[in-house]
């Protein structure tokens, strides 16, 4: 999805249901700036962020503390692989590999529920 103008970020977004997404270098599903008021439903994502770090499967950075809501259920995710950055300043320790929901970068009125996530590098729900 595309990013918005701000003035639309409290109106009605996409339906994102029933895909079968596999094998990606990316998000399966990404909203950006003012990108709410969707609804991500029943879809099954595997396999994906296989060459990109810091993003989920399900992943939105609406950058908009006050937007329309948006709802994330009966999804199957598995396989979340993401990039570890390491190196100095990072304590060894490595971080932002894949999330399975992320809900990123000021992104508010995200409701996640009855989703399988699993397999993830760094969390289910972020």
């Amino acid at each position: 999805m595309e990013s918005r103008p701000a003035s639309t970020a409290l109106l009605a977004g996409n339906v994102i249901a029933y895909n079968d997404m596999r094998n990606l270098k990316r998000q399966g599903v990404f909203g950006f700036q003012n990108a709410a008021g969707n609804v991500v439903a029943y879809n099954r994502i595997v396999n994906t962020m296989t060459e990109t770090a810091d993003g989920g499967a399900i992943n939105f950075a609406q950058m908009a503390n006050l937007a329309a809501p948006t709802i994330v259920y009966g999804n199957y995710v598995d396989g979340v692989t993401g990039l570890r950055r390491t190196g100095p300043g990072l304590d060894g320790r490595g971080v932002f590999g894949g999330m399975g929901i992320y809900a990123d970068h000021s992104t508010s009125h995200v409701y996640a529920f009855d989703n399988i996530v699993r397999n993830t590098r760094y969390a289910a729900h972020y």
